[in-house]
């Protein structure tokens, strides 16, 4: 994709580049060895060269960054991932949204949030809440997604752009969040994702 690639040749290029130096770092494996997507994302994270050199972490502390084979190393690499692109600790993630009949059509460029929650609820949409308060000021945007019973709206804040910028799909953001939700439901645990 480097080469081949036209439109993204120089994204890919320096993705390369940065595979070539983390070669001799605390990186593990060596480069005729690698095993990752036809674009270069490896390890249980599919991190791309750049997101190891920002983000992965030597959690289990035996020199190495091994996102093949250290649970540790993959679940740090991945949360500091989320921390770095925003995730705000015991924060919501999404929720529900009640949609008013003359609720505003509202079409936001991207899944950053940029309303607070007051001027969405004046514009028609409303936190489903669950038992957790918010605070009117808290900005959060809206994402609609085709559900099993039509659409459904929900309000999602800066944590769930975080979960985004790992990949830039609602639909995945969303899955991971419902996934993170159902895990801690059977594991006994607390989500602090509300």
């Amino acid at each position: 994709l480097a080469f081949y690639y036209p439109p993204r040749a120089d994204f890919f290029r320096s993705e390369l580049r940065q595979l070539f130096l983390l070669h001799g770092q605390n990186f593990p494996k060596p480069l005729d060895s690698l095993i990752g997507s036809y674009a270069g994302a490896m390890g249980w994270g599919q991190f791309m060269p750049s997101s190891i050199a920002r983000y992965a972490r030597d959690e289990d502390g035996d020199g190495v960054i091994d996102l093949w084979n250290s649970l540790p190393d993959i679940v740090a690499s991945v949360a500091n991932y989320f921390v770095g692109n925003g995730w705000k600790a015991g924060e919501s993630v999404a929720v529900r949204a009640k949609v008013s009949a003359d609720a505003r059509a509202i079409m936001p460029e991207n899944l950053k949030p940029v309303y607070p929650l007051k001027q969405l609820a004046e514009w028609g949409y409303i936190p489903l809440q669950n038992g957790v308060k918010f605070d009117p000021d808290t900005l959060a945007t809206i994402i609609k997604l085709e559900g099993e019973e039509g659409p459904e709206f929900w309000i999602t804040f800066q944590n769930f752009y975080a979960i985004s910028r790992y990949n830039r799909s609602p639909l995945y953001s969303l899955a991971v969040y419902q996934l993170s939700q159902e895990i801690a439901r059977e594991s006994g645990g607390k989500s602090s994702a509300q």
